[in-house]
């Protein structure tokens, strides 16, 4: 689906409500180092699919703020209230204490795995890793479980970034790679790697990833509505259309440097 008919779509959806007087600028961040959903361009901005979905969202009445900081300052400056908003982020129990969550995902998010294009592996499920070596990013973590059977069964190296990884892979100095199936297209389509890595269909985990609104804000009642609004979006598949949206726009803009969240 093309950017114009995206917006064609959205001028029919219902508005968000205005909750309340206090919140009449929503400041808000994202991770600008996890294309598709969220990176800086050249112009110093936000770009990416979470910031049109913000766009498409906020209340007319209500003026959007960025705040250029990295993620983890973002995520503490949130928990302090002087962030409102933090975009594509995932749902843990500890962020919870400090922020509110759209009940209604923001993006899909799975989890794939990637190999080499002359690879044997053959992905149906967890136990076709078994008796290989695998690569994660550091920090990273897939949850439905996954988590627990990767330490216990799998063979796993951690490497900084997904461009590490990626460069192991092809050296094959590990067998496969984990990480998000979007972020890691963005990576190979910005790299021309396409041909040389491939993407197995079958998802490791299901993941999804959401906007919080700092528990401290005053935008906080808006989360509801935020939701609601998401699920109507997901219903007519905007969702996904607009990552493969900025799938686009980001293989144009190739000056970004690649960060794992």
């Amino acid at each position: 689906m093309h950017t114009a008919m995206v917006a064609a779509l959205a001028l029919a959806l219902p508005t968000v409500p205005v909750m309340g007087q206090d919140c009449r600028t929503i400041t808000y961040a994202t991770n600008s180092h996890y294309p598709p959903f969220g990176w800086e361009d050249r112009h110093g901005a936000y770009a990416g699919a979470a910031i049109a979905l913000l766009k498409m969202t906020v209340p007319e009445k209500i003026a959007l703020q960025p705040i250029m900081v990295p993620w983890k300052r973002a995520q503490a400056m949130a928990a302090l209230g002087t962030i409102d908003l933090l975009l594509a982020i995932r749902e843990t129990p500890q962020r919870k204490e400090d922020l509110v969550f759209t009940e209604h995902r923001a993006f899909p998010n799975p989890i794939a795995v990637f190999t080499r294009s002359d690879s044997d592996l053959q992905y149906r499920d967890w136990n076709d890793l078994k008796g290989r070596v695998g690569g994660i990013s550091a920090g990273d973590s897939f949850g439905s479980g996954f988590d627990e059977f990767l330490k216990k069964e799998l063979t796993i190296e951690t490497a900084p970034t997904v461009e590490n990884n990626f460069g192991k892979l092809e050296k094959k100095r590990i067998d496969y790679f984990i990480s998000s199936r979007y972020f890691g297209r963005a990576f190979l389509t910005n790299n021309a790697k396409e041909t040389r890595i491939k993407v197995h269909q079958v998802p490791v985990t299901d993941g999804n990833i959401a906007f919080a609104f700092s528990k401290k804000s005053p935008c906080a009642p808006l989360v509801a509505a935020f939701s609601h609004r998401f699920e109507v979006l997901d219903e007519r598949g905007i969702l996904t259309s607009l990552i493969e949206d900025a799938l686009v726009e980001f293989s144009i803009d190739r000056d970004t440097l690649y960060k794992d969240q």
